[in-house]
């Protein structure tokens, strides 16, 4: 069937409408139209004449020139609207169709499988039997039941190669700053092999920067180049300095559409994982919140020798590095840990370990990453070779690194059991505030102290001092 503007419409059916009185043969059910169009040729050809004057139009029986009904007429068009038939004291002409349409309103717009099936089954009473389908579309149900299209997984390798197409994004700002001080991590997924890295950043201003040394170095320690890299429409992302870096070294910067995440989908679910890896790990150990940063960077290490890549069936490891990965040194995150101290000279009787909380790994060297709870540091020399800590790991591990603050020996001689004890517990309480904030709240204590005597400021210098120092 042809409208204007040269569209079509399937007819999938004909038939027959009407009531006792008045009926109209050889009417086509047309797929996609929403509104019912009355022939005047077909009434005319069953026995009624059609009168149109200036307002409206009327339908007349010729046999006994009864008016069948009146048309309106609204602009050019005539329209009968079937709500008024029974001021006309005639019968209303609905066919099967519009009592479908009609029941899937009083029905709050359920959808068509659930009114089809309430009817099959006759769940209820008083639905009229008749058949609940319709390929048309509900203008009010598209206004408040309209959701995106969804993404289908790919059943393809994208890339060749890695670097050919690099993923990033940015989680944060989080609550609590990391030791460094750090609040949001950018999160660089390679396309092909899935492999990934983490970079913590203390603003969004840093991306720029940490982005571009990234890029260098992995294109040098490769020897490929980056073709593609994707990300969001982030002001971090798009910007100046970003494009002309691109430019620069020939990469291809595409971004996803507005409000669409998931054309990006890949490096947002490796966000997501990596978080929730995290979270779960420091809330099995109850560690304090700031060492956050140390949970993402274990579980990125962790993911990238576990994690299958769809299609290829092999780790992101195997792929990036060409080697299956080795786990057998892995430990659990949190837990603590003794290290040998060969830093501090120790008297015949004096105990040879420290006491350690195990926080990953080093990716520059073969070491682990150590929190060192009796000197309440956090340094290079904390680094223990995998052998060396290979079988010095305790069972279990609930502590803060705070609490230990009152078994710091160099700490008991300067201010006394008493003293360190109330303040392992203020510290404890002061689990949650960042390193920057703790050191300014004791500078701001010290320097209030009347005199400025040297025994006075002796023991809080020292905890400023013993306090974990940033060094990026």
């Amino acid at each position: 069937m042809g409208f204007g503007g040269n569209q079509t419409g399937k007819i999938i059916g004909s038939g027959t409408i009407g009531n006792s009185s008045v009926s109209i043969n050889n009417v086509w059910l047309v797929d996609g139209l929403r509104h019912n169009l009355l022939s005047v040729s077909q009434f005319c050809d069953n026995g009624y004449d059609v009168l149109f004057v200036k307002n409206n139009c009327t339908v007349i029986k010729i046999s006994d020139q009864s008016i069948v009904f009146k048309g309106k007429r609204r602009n050019n068009v005539y329209k009968i609207n079937f709500s008024e038939l029974t001021d006309q004291k005639v019968l209303c002409l609905l066919s099967m169709s519009d009592k479908k349409w009609l029941w899937h309103r009083r029905l709050g717009h359920a959808n068509w499988r659930l009114i089809s099936k309430l009817c099959k089954i006759q769940l209820v009473r008083g639905l009229p039997d008749i058949d609940y389908h319709s390929d048309a579309l509900c203008g009010a149900c598209q206004k408040g039941k309209i959701v995106k299209t969804s993404f289908k997984s790919k059943d393809i390798v994208s890339t060749s190669r890695p670097l050919e197409l690099l993923h990033i994004d940015l989680f944060g700002p989080v609550s609590t700053a990391s030791i460094y001080g750090s609040k949001y991590g950018l999160v660089i997924l390679d396309d092909y092999s899935r492999w990934s890295w983490v970079k913590f950043l203390k603003s969004k201003d840093d991306s720029y920067d940490v982005f571009s040394k990234f890029c260098i170095h992995i294109q040098f320690e490769k020897e490929l180049k980056i073709l593609k890299v994707r990300s969001d429409r982030g002001g971090e992302f798009e910007n100046e300095p970003f494009e002309i870096f691109c430019e620069k070294h020939g990469i291809v910067h595409e971004f996803s559409s507005p409000r669409t995440p998931q054309q990006n989908g890949v490096v947002e679910r490796k966000n997501r994982s990596l978080q929730e890896m995290a979270r779960t790990m420091i809330n099995e150990n109850n560690l304090a919140k700031h060492f956050w940063a140390e949970a993402v960077n274990t579980a990125c290490y962790v993911q990238n020798r576990i994690y299958i890549r769809p299609l290829l069936n092999k780790t992101a490891y195997e792929l990036f590095k060409r080697r299956k990965p080795n786990i057998s040194y892995f430990h659990q995150f949190g837990y603590a840990c003794y290290v040998l101290n060969n830093k501090v000279y120790l008297k015949k009787f004096d105990a040879k370990p420290q006491k350690g909380i195990f926080l990953g790994y080093s990716e520059r060297s073969k070491a682990y990453r150590l929190y060192n709870s009796e000197t309440l540091c956090w340094n290079k020399g904390c680094f223990t070779s995998h052998t060396t800590i290979k079988t010095a790991f305790c069972d279990t591990y609930s502590a803060t690194p705070i609490s230990e603050l009152s078994q710091n020996r160099r700490f008991l001689r300067l201010v006394g059991p008493t003293v360190a004890g109330f303040l392992a517990f203020f510290f404890r309480a002061l689990s949650f505030i960042p390193f920057a904030q703790i050191t300014s709240l004791l500078l701001s204590l010290t320097f209030s102290l009347p005199s400025h005597n040297f025994k006075t400021l002796k023991p809080i210098l020292f905890l400023i001092l013993t306090f974990p120092k940033p060094n990026h």
